[in-house]
């Protein structure tokens, strides 16, 4: 928390010096009007500017807009810039921009960034995004990282019922018997949410109550 709590102040301070975002700018992003934004940065907007202690880009990662999204990284927006520990990457994923979030990936964006030891890979698990989780895992997410919990991927994707992405995650070798904070395996936690179908496949696997 305290690693998150001091970028976010950092981030306040050098926000206070950055170019505010045009309205334009923003009303063109929510739009998605691409060409738009792309004229505004070719006449010399900035793509870190920011609106409401949000870059730009941030704004068109909440947004899901890829493609302005897309023109602001090749503009040369910063693209691991965090508000009180969401990047846009986080802001994809939580707000379900699959595509966005795999163009954020691709393209560098930090996947190992937590807020309050939350990681893009255990947001894509309990969505159940199969395809991102592939996608963390082949950039080298941290399968074994834990939250606050003691939750790994793993966990998350066990509590939800995500039966797609449980296997994808005992391929990667993620600890099938690991140990919550307060005890709890994830074989124990598909009995306790009766994700049968999950619990099957956990006892096929190894799994322990």
């Amino acid at each position: 928390m305290r690693k998150w709590i001091i970028a976010a102040t950092l981030f306040l301070l050098a926000a206070g010096c950055a170019e505010r975002a045009s309205q334009e700018m923003v009303h063109a992003i929510r739009r998605d009007k691409v060409e738009t934004v792309r004229r505004l940065l070719a006449d010399g907007h900035s793509p870190n500017a920011v609106r409401q202690g949000n870059t730009v880009l941030m704004v068109a990662s909440n947004a899901g807009r890829t493609e302005i999204v897309r023109s602001l990284i090749e503009a040369g927006a910063e693209i691991n810039a965090e508000r009180y520990g969401f990047t846009a990457l986080l802001m994809a994923l939580q707000k379900g921009r699959d595509e966005t979030a795999k163009l954020l990936i691709d393209r560098g964006a930090d996947i190992h960034h937590d807020r309050y030891s939350l990681t893009p890979l255990m947001l894509a698990a309990d969505k159940g995004k199969a395809d991102l989780v592939s996608l963390l895992l082949e950039h080298g997410a941290d399968i074994h990282a834990t939250d606050e919990g003691g939750w790994t991927a793993l966990h998350f994707a066990v509590h939800s019922g995500r039966e797609k992405v449980v296997p994808l995650l005992l391929d990667g070798r993620a600890g099938i018997n690991t140990l919550s904070r307060n005890g709890v395996r994830p074989l124990r936690m598909a009995i306790q949410m009766e994700h049968e179908d999950v619990e099957e496949l956990l006892r096929t696997r190894g799994g322990k109550e």
